[in-house]
């Protein structure tokens, strides 16, 4: 007879790689954000070259790293480690 999914739980080991993967991660995320904010509070109206190259590689962090948290957190939580009645 096939286990009801009520009957199961899932289980997630800590695991210290995935979590300073994490961590460096959303470190990559704060620091391209704080870029940014500085260059919106404290840059000329006029930007030079290496203000917009630096706002473009800010941009592309923060796209790049919140698409890797989310797939992260999302891989994690649809298959977890191993699945245990309960």
């Amino acid at each position: 007879m096939a286990k009801k999914s009520a009957d199961l739980r899932a289980i997630a080991v800590s695991n210290p790689l995935f979590k300073s993967l994490l961590w460096i991660i959303v470190g990559v995320l704060f620091a391209s954000l704080i870029g940014m904010a500085l260059l919106a509070f404290f840059a000329p109206k006029e930007q030079t070259d290496f203000q917009r190259q630096f706002a473009s590689m800010c941009d592309t962090g923060f796209k790049m790293t919140l698409g890797a948290i989310v797939g992260l957190l999302g891989g994690r939580a649809a298959k977890p480690d191993r699945v245990e009645e309960g």
